[in-house]
């Protein structure tokens, strides 16, 4: 009985000991998880291209219907995360900052908007079901912020455009250029690349606008090869 006795308190003491333990990490566990949730979660910005620049109206629009096709976006450009190029070979998508919709709906729609301003022929469409003998298709090739030298940032824009001219069987392919624009930033922050980039696709429509324009569209359309 006497060894019994003597034996109680020890074995009590034990258990008391455990779960003073065990009531110690559940402490720490919650304060640590406290101090987590005092950490504000990252925020993602989103943007959209913005044009800087009003073009001015041609005096005289080739008198036709110009429709706005598609226009698809090369593989490391497709996502809507906003894509630096730190070395030759390194490409990084930003996650936490991003297009608001998709690049290549996003350059469709400032085409079709800047077209319509610039007005190289009467009627400038986007809607696809409008009848148009000629359709303008585009790639975007290039659409980064090149930070490889910290001392020279630049945001690089880069589209492939085809004029086509439907001619049922088989189309004519009567314009075909890629048009590319560096403009240098401020710094390499995602909104400085987004300002960049809209400056210089102001530039290339600029650009793709004075040359359709400028286009001889019989002359074209006489010798283009049908495309199969």
């Amino acid at each position: 009985m006497t060894e019994q006795h003597l034996s109680l308190p020890h074995t009590t003491w034990r258990v008391g000991a455990r779960t003073r333990q065990v009531a110690a990490v559940l402490v720490g566990l919650v304060l640590l998880a406290g101090c987590g949730l005092t950490q504000p979660p990252p925020v993602k910005e989103s943007f959209m291209l913005a044009s800087r620049a009003a073009p001015t109206a041609s005096p005289r629009p080739h008198a036709a219907t110009l429709r706005i096709g598609s226009f698809g976006v090369v593989a490391p450009f497709e996502g809507r995360g906003i894509v630096f190029r730190t070395t030759e070979v390194n490409y990084q998508s930003d996650f936490y900052n991003e297009f608001f919709v998709a690049p290549g709906a996003m350059v469709r729609e400032r085409v079709g908007a800047y077209l319509t301003a610039a007005r190289p022929f009467r009627s400038i469409a986007l809607d696809p079901r409008v009848a148009g003998r000629y359709q303008l298709r585009g790639v975007v090739t290039q659409m980064l912020g090149d930070v490889r030298h910290k001392a020279a940032p630049a945001a690089v824009l880069a589209i492939h455009f085809y004029l086509v001219a439907t001619d049922p069987p088989a189309d004519r392919l009567v314009y075909d250029r890629l048009v590319e624009q560096r403009v240098a930033l401020p710094d390499t922050s995602a909104r400085a690349v987004v300002d960049g980039l809209g400056a210089a696709l102001d530039q290339v429509l600029a650009t793709l606008a004075d040359d359709l324009g400028r286009l001889d569209l019989a002359a074209l359309e006489a010798s283009a090869p049908r495309m199969r």
